[in-house]
């Protein structure tokens, strides 16, 4: 449509090369089977994400859930890592759920294995933006080994 398809073939190669170089760099975690889970908090809801709607889920997963503040020891009790992005209206809530029981009983909380998101610079999904969030998440991955 641009007129721009080697472009294009140059950015996914260059992308498709970043990954394998952090995939390298991660063997424990993702030849283990750990967990990560993309946790927001936005207003009164809570939500799972996955490969879909941004949040680093095209990097990670598939999916998208609402849950209930009952449901996150159900939920995030398998994960390993948590990912947790709160948007601006759910920054009262946020501290809130931080302050309880539910949510400082998680695993990934105990093990400060949680990493707090920009809802800004996680929420899409184009090159620039999934490069930017490989590098996040993987920066975040390596430090928690």
């Amino acid at each position: 449509m641009l007129n721009k398809e080697q472009e294009a073939k140059e950015c996914l190669a260059d992308f498709t090369a970043k990954i394998a170089e952090k995939k390298q760099a991660l063997p424990d975690v993702i030849d283990s089977g750990k967990k990560i889970a993309i946790f927001e908090i936005t207003g009164k809801e809570l939500y799972l994400y996955g490969k879909s709607y941004g949040r680093g889920g095209a990097i990670l997963y598939d999916g998208r859930a609402s849950i209930s503040l009952e449901a996150l020891p159900e939920m995030l009790s398998d994960a390993d890592y948590l990912m947790l992005g709160i948007r601006g209206e759910g920054a009262d809530q946020g501290k809130d759920i931080e302050s309880k029981s539910v949510w400082k009983n998680l695993p990934a909380v105990k093990a400060a294995k949680v990493y707090q998101y920009s809802i800004d610079d996680f929420y899409f999904q184009d090159p620039i933006a999934l490069t930017y969030q490989l590098e996040r998440i993987s920066d975040f991955l390596i430090s928690k080994k």
